[in-house]
């Protein structure tokens, strides 16, 4: 009876719950600095003021070869206003509080006056461990802004009328969410799916009765990713994501792929369900076999149950929270030895809408005591982890040293905890950090820490070798080696060698215009060079 569902009311209480436990939660990060690729982001928006953007396409970011172009906006236009990183954590925080409000909207029809089922929901997003990375951490805004856009386009298919304006919202956002971030592409499959759930549980009948809204729902996300693929190609000249830091690890066999996708699946289910203390910041995974088969078969597992949801609708939060993960398991398999919690936050969001619609299961009177008892020990356990973890961001060289503790032979951990000591001004510390890592082994952007911190403490020759050593090696962003190639450049010119600083500044320009870096970025190294400063 309609007259059971949650009011205004509740719906206010809800919504302030939310925004309170993100401040209480959360709210530390106010006063955190940028933190590990933070610093990749911002360096891509070089000095610049308002006005320069404006003419400048400031919604085009090069890095690698991703099109995000509303988060580059919005980065970019934040840094025009104030490179403080009090306002860019203050947007994280407001966007994750904002997806909370729009879920409770989302599933507010279908909830009971006084019911306790959305408030608990909105309490374990809130305070879930693996999603305090994308919140408190700034790159962890592609994720959070991806899923507002999802949402909104989710909320408008429920609520307008009219079909030609419910199409071309839905189409809009979910436009929107792709021009956030890549995964949202994962929504094509599972907005549908929400779509029939959500309309069954509202309007009853049968899962063919909502397949027609499902089916309309996935004919506009099909218009709007269309729209997606043709501006992406325009701009990048390409449909996919290529030369990211994964793919240079080169493809496994179609057999070692699928059992990286279980592990995948299963470490992500450990950490969506058991809140250890060592899930977060970045979980460390060890080869051992063991552990390996473990994490594999979990996987297994989830697989049988998010296929149980064609038949059996208690296993469909399973069947979401698969389908919204697909997509970064069979990209991002866990390659490297640490994992990344940002990739959960859309499939908690969608698990848990979808399971919020869904008949509530009724223990009996005798068990609900122990039911409530165990929920409670959970948020506590969640709660208590949060708090732990939201520390460790606080800097780049906390959260890499906490990494490196977990894994010390690590070299994915130990290059990102040099780059931290470097980006805090700490160079020695940086280059001995680096140095624990074998030379066969070390990568470009080792190369190139080795090179500028040492450069920084005025060590030019030894600066100078490890550049050529940086210009040896293969890099996989594009932007990185043409930055390399210019501070080289301007190495030559402070050790008074001009011929070698001409050609190595013609190499930089000429790799520049091939791969369509940033016109920003060069032009900031050509004034560096043109006013001889030796660190730009």
């Amino acid at each position: 009876m309609r007259a059971v569902f949650a009011g205004r009311h509740d719906v206010a209480l809800c919504m302030l719950l939310a925004v309170t436990l993100v401040a209480l939660f959360h709210g530390a990060a106010l006063g955190f600095e940028l933190v590990w690729d933070d610093l990749a982001w911002i360096n891509d928006f070089h000095r610049h003021t308002l006005a320069s953007l404006l003419k400048d396409n400031f919604t085009a970011n090069t890095l690698v070869s991703y099109y995000r172009p509303l988060v580059a906006a919005s980065l970019n236009l934040q840094l025009a206003l104030s490179h403080s990183p009090v306002f860019l954590h203050a947007f994280n925080l407001a966007l994750h509080a904002l997806n909370l409000c729009l879920l409770i909207l989302i599933a507010s029809p279908a909830m009971a006056r006084g019911g306790l089922r959305q408030p608990l929901a909105v309490t374990v997003l809130a305070v879930h461990p693996v999603l305090v990375e994308p919140v408190v951490w700034v790159s962890g805004r592609f994720d959070l802004m991806f899923t507002s856009f999802v949402l909104l386009g989710l909320l408008a298919a429920l609520r307008v009328r009219s079909t030609t304006r419910r199409g071309l919202a839905v189409a809009l956002s979910f436009l929107a969410a792709l021009c956030c971030k890549e995964s949202a592409l994962a929504y094509a499959a599972v907005g549908p799916v929400l779509v029939a759930v959500i309309g069954r549980a509202r309007q009853g009948g049968t899962w063919r009765d909502t397949g027609r809204a499902a089916l309309e729902h996935g004919l506009a996300l099909a218009a709007g990713l269309a729209i997606y693929l043709a501006l992406r190609v325009a701009v990048l000249e390409l449909p996919l994501v290529r030369d990211t830091a994964f793919q240079v690890q080169g493809t496994p066999q179609p057999g070692a792929h699928a059992l990286l996708v279980l592990r995948t699946f299963g470490t992500y289910l450990q950490m969506s369900v058991l809140p250890l203390w060592n899930l977060a910041p970045l979980h460390a995974l060890g080869d051992e076999p063991n552990a390996f088969s473990g994490y594999a078969a979990a996987g297994a597992g989830v697989l049988l149950l998010a296929l149980g949801g064609l038949r059996w609708p208690a296993c469909l939060p399973f069947t979401v929270w698969t389908l919204a993960l697909l997509p970064a398991a069979n990209l991002v398999p866990f390659r490297l030895d640490l994992v990344q919690c940002r990739y959960l936050y859309f499939p908690l969001f969608a698990a848990t809408l979808c399971a919020l619609h869904l008949p509530a299961a009724r223990p009996a009177p005798r068990g609900r005591r122990l039911v409530h008892a165990l929920l409670a020990m959970w948020l506590v356990a969640l709660a208590a982890t949060n708090l732990s973890i939201v520390r460790l961001w606080r800097d780049g060289v906390a959260l890499f040293s906490w990494v490196v503790s977990m894994r010390p032979e690590s070299r994915f951990a130990l290059e990102n905890l040099a780059l931290a000591q470097h980006a805090a001004g700490m160079n020695r510390e940086a280059v001995a950090t680096e140095r624990r890592i074998a030379p066969a082994a070390r990568s470009f952007q080792g190369w190139l820490l080795l090179a500028r911190a040492s450069r920084d403490e005025g060590e030019l020759e030894a600066a100078r070798e490890y550049f050529e050593r940086a210009r040896r090696t293969p890099a996989y962003d594009d932007a990185m080696q043409v930055s390399a190639l210019y501070e080289l450049a301007l190495l030559y010119r402070q050790l008074g060698n001009d011929t070698d600083s001409a050609a190595t500044a013609s190499e930089a320009e000429a790799l520049a215009a091939r791969a369509r870096v940033s016109a920003r970025l060069r032009e900031y190294y050509r004034r560096a060079l043109r006013d001889m400063t030796a660190r730009p």
